[in-house]
């Protein structure tokens, strides 16, 4: 059995417990610190079918490296967790804060939270990490193909 699933689950529980715990502390210290709500429909039902997807393409992908000789791909499992924990983290806040997502962290004229920036994060790190994967496979398969 592989690690890979424990590390995306790692990653997961992390992304959610840390994210729930900022938005709390930060509606609980509303007065001192700027809290966006959210209230805009999160479409939750078709993200966490997009998650569930992304977690069946990391397991496919994985496995086929493994079939064709190659390590786990550690990247993919952490952004996938990454990802996966962000979803959940917004998608519970909406149950959890009855005024919205709050957004604490002001980026320009935006505000964000924990869980979209591991949503973009583990979404990009993920996707350099299959592609830096692929990239060391066929350089691998040029180097095979160069030897005598």
């Amino acid at each position: 059995m592989r690690n890979g699933p424990l590390v995306a689950a790692i990653f997961i529980v992390w992304t959610l417990t840390l994210d729930l715990g900022t938005k709390a502390l930060m509606v609980a210290n509303e007065d001192s610190v700027i809290v966006v709500y959210n209230a805009r429909d999160g479409r939750f039902a078709a993200r966490i079918v997009m998650s569930l997807a992304a977690l069946a393409a990391t397991a496919a992908l994985s496995k086929l490296a493994r079939w064709r000789g190659y390590p786990e791909i550690w990247g993919l499992w952490i952004g996938t967790g990454l990802l996966v924990g962000g979803v959940l983290g917004n998608g519970v806040s909406r149950l959890l804060f009855p005024r919205g997502v709050p957004d604490f962290i002001l980026v320009g004229r935006d505000a964000w939270n924990l869980a979209d920036f591991a949503i973009g994060v583990g979404t990009t790190g993920g996707i350099l990490s299959l592609f830096a994967t692929a990239l060391v496979a066929y350089v691998r398969g040029r180097i095979q193909v160069a030897r005598p």
